[in-house]
């Protein structure tokens, strides 16, 4: 037995992680390791993280063919069942035809591919209706199309072989998509400034208040040491008014007052 100096997939998915260009390297060893087992008529039938060992240089080595079956099976080995009556398999990782205990070819495996690839992306495996990598991840949207078609209920309509598959991932990884968009923060609007622009003078001015706000206040500073100056001069200008309408005031209501003292008993004077 080979030795190799490396850990399990698992152990890295559940420690570490793994970003999506390695998980896509990872599965693409995979595929090609797999197409030699298929080639000469060999099924795994229980493909999951914890049988893929990484090395210390990153390459991928399939293990544990225990279960692994010929594509022509005896008559025990027919509909899935060992002899003991017992269907075998990892059951996050089987394909629906390897669960209902119906014979199984090289497209189950390719079935456990599509979960497995999942997982490496997104952490877990996904069960039930479940979102796709690239509305959890930054992840291109083309690698949504590998995981639909590798996990499809019916064999024939999953890739025929991993080398396809294989293939598909060797050509996302190698082209950018011309549909791509970049990652959003939750919350941000990833509608066009192109097709709105009034988004464009929008945005900078709520930069520009919040730059503002969070700039220092000397302006504010100076107007306060301008501010007495002004209203010192304003209060002489004030005051100057207030004693020009006094006197006014005084010189139109003298004659009146003097009217008013006048003791109306007196005999005018003839």
């Amino acid at each position: 037995m080979e030795f190799v100096e490396g850990t399990t997939l698992h152990h890295i998915i559940k420690t570490t992680g793994l970003k999506p260009p390695q998980a896509l390297e990872i599965i693409m060893g995979t595929c090609e390791a797999l197409h030699y087992a298929h080639a000469e008529g060999v099924v795994h039938r229980d493909i999951k993280p914890a049988n893929i060992l990484v090395d210390t240089r990153g390459r991928v080595k399939v293990t544990d063919f225990g279960l692994a079956r010929h594509n022509s099976p005896s008559a025990e080995q027919l509909a899935g069942y060992t002899m003991t009556g017992t269907i075998l398999g990892t059951p996050d990782y089987m394909a629906p035809e390897q669960k209902r205990g119906m014979h199984v070819d090289h497209r189950a495996d390719i079935y456990s591919l599509g979960v497995m690839l999942y997982e490496m992306l997104c952490g877990q495996v996904p069960q039930g209706v479940f979102d796709l990598p690239s509305q959890r991840i930054a992840v291109d949207e083309r690698v949504d199309q590998v995981v639909i078609r590798a996990m499809q209920q019916e064999p024939d309509r999953r890739y025929q072989n991993t080398d396809e598959m294989r293939h598909e991932v060797q050509t996302i990884r190698g082209t950018v998509n011309p549909n791509a968009r970049a990652p959003q923060p939750r919350g941000v609007s990833t509608t066009s400034s192109r097709k709105n622009p009034a988004l464009i003078g929008g945005g900078i001015v709520a930069v520009i208040a919040r730059f503002q706000s969070k700039a220092p206040s000397r302006p504010s500073l100076l107007w306060h040491h301008q501010c007495p100056r002004q209203s010192r001069s304003h209060r002489r200008r004030r005051r100057k008014n207030q004693l020009r309408q006094s006197s006014q005031s005084r010189r139109l209501s003298h004659p009146k007052s003097n009217h008013q003292n006048r003791n109306p008993s007196s005999p005018a004077r003839s």
